[in-house]
């Protein structure tokens, strides 16, 4: 997971508002927004040169733009509660401004949508409606605009504000008091070595989905059930979260092609946050295919965030591939794949079983190169492989579960849990960005199952800066948490199977990325986002030399700086063609 490059283009996109939260929540009328990922605005500059802070959200031209907040609602007496929502507002060049307030129930579903229309103005304006809530649990808040074919679209917020029973609303609140108690014998202890207890171990497609990257406990724990999985369950396949399009060249190592290294395999995965445990895994799965006719396959399901970083994958891959028998039909088609060039006659060349390069290929890695292809294309730009990034790893995986795992075989996927989850890619501010997991969970219905790996306390390795990467404390769990009720029942180890809780139980719980944010902890309903919990205490970080580290950051910066060399380039090109006609 390239973080530096994930931290650059998020910045890009101003997925905002800031890292610290009580400066986010000061600057953003005091509370915490986040841009949708695939309705996004342009961009979002914070004015502090007033009395009044003012955000100012840059709508595109002819699209919608919106950005959202999460409140707990719970602890109002929900028969039938008014909510009154202020803004002070003005607009300029839109077609529309409002305020949709969605209402959600029990497992996290959505019972009521009011929308608070914004007249448009350019001058200040003030509105105050009052909306009526029933049976809600959480509260979805969205300031919504929608551009014109005008420039300059844009709507100015100073100010905001929720309030019920007279009392502002905040994005935390005191924990649910009437949450399902749990005792100690509604969890399965566990010793860290056998998991054959957990229910899911036995489904076609299980899904393990950490909360928190960096942590060698939790990667570690991944990979032990991965490997029980292959000895004990029969499982083929196994894909990770990382580029589809180096995964080529990580499932013909561990497929025993001498042509493939495990020092290049290292030296491409050295600033992965899981890179050690990955490594260790990788090199397990080679030695047991060596003595099982290479049964399982390895697969990475994401793609690269850089075309630049896709083109250099998969021409690396061709390169090694062709190893003492290349042509000079096949160093073309190299060369071309590295700056991205490649005719459809290339793609035939590639993909056709008696093309130049096909033809060293399989069969099913000839579908897989055809799907690699397609998506590339499809998602050329980087804001769209990011926003489109959920929808790409469900298609990814799905084609690899047909093609490698047949009806009775069983296929382990390995990622963030916000991927994995039958819900969304995020808390509920993020309505209908739906998680990769939700696509699964509706194409393969109880065959695909997400359990959670979550941790109390300890230290992940993190991008603690754009520049520094290094261990950081995690927020120890706090009261509400699914991790602290955990903590309580007393065992190191210990698993949580959904059937425990209810529809209605509302905790908070662990989501951290790659970046050490001091905000860690989110409202779900756990049992509409996963079948299980599997909790460790404590986090032990990924340990990485600095030299390492800084390796890592230097080839992070060659890339960035390549894939901005090619835009200038591209820019020039289509600049000239212009002039041509």
């Amino acid at each position: 997971m390239k973080m530096k490059i994930y931290a650059t283009l998020i910045t890009i996109l101003c997925i905002f508002l800031g890292k610290e939260e009580a400066n986010a929540q000061n600057k953003t009328f005091g509370y915490r927004w986040n841009m949708h990922t695939t309705d996004y605005f342009q961009r979002v500059e914070i004015d502090s040169t007033e009395n009044t802070p003012s955000a100012t959200l840059w709508v595109r031209d002819e699209e919608k733009g919106k950005i959202g907040t999460l409140i707990p609602v719970y602890q109002l007496n929900n028969g039938n509660t008014e909510i009154t929502a202020s803004i002070k507002y003005k607009t300029l060049n839109c077609q529309r401004a409002y305020i949709t307030l969605n209402s959600i129930g029990d497992c996290e579903q959505i019972i009521k949508s009011d929308t608070i229309e914004l007249p448009l103005s350019e001058t200040w304006k003030e509105v105050s409606k009052k909306v009526k809530i029933k049976d809600a649990l959480l509260l979805n808040v969205f300031i919504e605009g929608v551009g014109s074919e005008l420039a300059f679209n844009n709507i100015r917020v100073s100010s905001f504000k929720l309030e019920a029973n007279g009392v502002r609303l905040k994005n935390e609140t005191a924990p649910k008091n009437d949450n399902t108690p749990l005792k100690k014998s509604d969890v399965i202890p566990l010793n860290g070595v056998d998991f054959s207890k957990i229910p899911s171990m036995n489904s076609r497609i299980m899904a393990i989905g950490e909360t928190v990257h960096g942590s060698k406990t939790l990667g570690r724990m991944a990979f032990d059930i991965i490997k029980e999985r292959i000895i004990k369950q029969g499982c083929d396949l196994v894909l990770h979260e990382y580029p589809l399009e180096y995964s080529f060249y990580v499932n013909r190592y561990v497929k025993n092609d001498p042509r493939f290294n495990l020092k290049d395999i290292e030296r491409y995965m050295e600033g992965s946050l899981s890179s050690e445990h990955t490594i260790d895994f990788i090199k397990w799965l080679r030695a047991y295919n060596s003595t099982h006719n290479n049964r399982v396959s390895l697969w990475g399901m994401d793609m690269e965030s850089l075309d630049v970083a896709s083109s250099v994958d998969l021409s690396e891959f061709v390169k090694t591939l062709c190893l003492n028998r290349e042509t000079p039909e096949t160093d073309s088609i190299v060369k071309r794949l590295l700056n991205w060039e490649t005719s459809k006659e290339d793609t035939l060349q590639l993909t056709n079983a008696d093309g130049a390069v096909g033809k060293w290929l399989t069969a099913n890695e000839r579908e897989i190169l055809k799907l690699c292809l397609k998506l590339n294309h499809e998602n050329t730009e980087t804001y769209e492989r990011l926003t489109n990034r959920d929808e790409t790893m469900a298609k990814t995986a799905s084609t690899l579960i047909e093609l490698l795992a047949s009806k009775n075989a069983k296929a382990t996927i390995y990622g963030h849990l916000l991927h994995l989850n039958y819900l969304v890619a995020s808390d509920m501010k993020e309505l209908n960005n739906y998680s990769m997991g939700h696509r699964m969970k509706s194409k393969y219905k109880d065959d695909y199952q997400a359990i959670a790996l979550c941790t109390y306390s300890g230290k992940t390795l993190n991008s603690i800066t754009d520049k520094t990467i290094g261990a950081a404390q995690l927020v120890t769990a706090p009261k509400g948490s699914i991790e602290h009720a955990l903590q309580s029942m007393g065992h190191n180890m210990a698993y949580l199977p959904m059937a425990r809780l209810n529809c209605t139980d509302v905790f908070t719980m662990r989501v951290l990325g790659n970046n050490n944010d001091s905000t860690q902890f989110f409202y779900f309903t756990p049992k509409a986002r996963i079948d299980g919990v599997l909790f460790v205490s404590l986090s032990q970080p990924v340990e990485k030399s600095q030299e390492v580290l800084n390796r890592y950051l230097n080839y992070v910066e060659d890339t960035v700086r390549r894939y901005l060399e090619n835009i200038k380039e591209k820019a020039k090109k289509l600049g000239k063609k212009m002039l041509k006609e």
